[in-house]
């Protein structure tokens, strides 16, 4: 009988994958929905091994620690609990500004919804990438809108990225340091 693992996970178990889908820096990715076999612990040795357990997905070249609370026995729904669809292109309604890795965050610059929030995260939030970022790692926000959503703009003369749309509440990004994800 296999041993029990953190989570209650045990060697061989079916899972599947409910964070934010994103590339590794090895080129492996983390898919949200991905089913995965549990193949053992978790030995990145940081400290946190107790919160995660190595699994292998069919198209990784090896098993990648995951966070337990990333995994479930269960096929995650395709709408997310606010209503957002897993690789839906939506629109960034935010503030302006710089993350901690350099990339920007620029009002009316469209995304992809790559995840779930985490449940700390304000209502209406969702984990989403946007195209051409150098540090491809999701960013958390509610500060999201639908492209039929937008309001029309008025001509400026020239194109500056920025739509004038139904505003949200400023926040400050930041790193949130249990998920790794960045978060407006």
């Amino acid at each position: 009988q296999a041993s029990a693992l953190p989570g209650g996970w045990k060697e061989g178990d079916d899972v599947f994958f409910v964070g934010a889908s994103h590339k590794l820096e090895s080129g492996d990715e983390l898919i949200y929905g991905a089913r995965g076999t549990v193949s053992g612990c978790s030995e990145v040795m940081d400290g946190q091994d107790h919160m995660r357990v190595a699994v292998q997905f069919p198209d990784n070249t090896g098993p990648i620690a995951c966070q337990i609370d990333s995994l479930s026995r269960e096929s995650p729904p395709p709408v997310l609990p606010a209503g957002w669809r897993i690789g839906e292109l939506v629109v960034y309604t935010g503030p302006g500004q710089t993350l901690s890795d350099g990339d920007k965050l620029v009002p009316g610059a469209r995304c992809e919804v790559v995840g779930p929030a985490p449940d700390s995260a304000r209502s209406g939030s969702a984990a989403v990438l946007f195209p051409g970022h150098t540090v491809p790692v999701p960013v958390v926000t509610a500060s999201l809108t639908r492209e039929e959503n937008m309001h029309a703009c008025a001509p400026l003369g020239s194109c500056l990225n920025m739509c004038v749309v139904t505003p949200g509440k400023l926040q400050i990004a930041t790193k949130d340091t249990k998920s790794g994800y960045n978060k407006v």
